[in-house]
């Protein structure tokens, strides 16, 4: 049985109609949710109380991440001059692809906080963007 460092959590979410309760564990090195579990607050309450097994239904999360750890970087992205940027957002795509090697990826938005640009000498704006990898541990 594989033996992870993680954290639990036990929330009661609104905004559905139905009221329940959401046990999640999170993988803390890979930074993912492992497991999801909905319940009503009186299959909980049975759960939390009884002895016996209780049935119920959950998401595992068999994505791959589960078990690995998660590695991020910082990198300066060049920014276009604002009219070679198109309103679809392609330039964003074509921006970030260089630093999307050997498993690093990032969220498009990333460079959607113009509030970080930053002019870089030779006067190229350039967004400090997060990346993110999963790699496997080390054992």
């Amino acid at each position: 049985m594989l033996m992870l460092d993680g954290a639990i959590t036990i929330s009661r979410p609104s905004g559905r109609q139905e009221d329940y309760v959401r046990i999640e564990l999170i993988d803390a090195d890979a930074h993912c949710i492992v497991v999801n579990i909905e319940l009503s607050p009186t299959e909980f309450a049975n759960a939390v109380t009884c002895l016996d097994h209780r049935p119920c239904r959950f998401e595992f999360n068999n994505s791959g991440l589960v078990g690995t750890i998660q590695q991020t970087k910082e990198e300066m992205v060049p920014v276009p001059p604002h009219d070679k940027r198109d309103n679809a957002g392609a330039w964003k795509a074509e921006a970030l692809k260089p630093f999307e090697v050997d498993g690093w990826k990032t969220r498009q938005s990333a460079l959607e906080n113009y509030h970080c640009w930053v002019r870089q000498d030779e006067g190229q704006e350039c967004q400090p963007v997060k990346f993110f990898r999963n790699v496997p541990k080390v054992r």
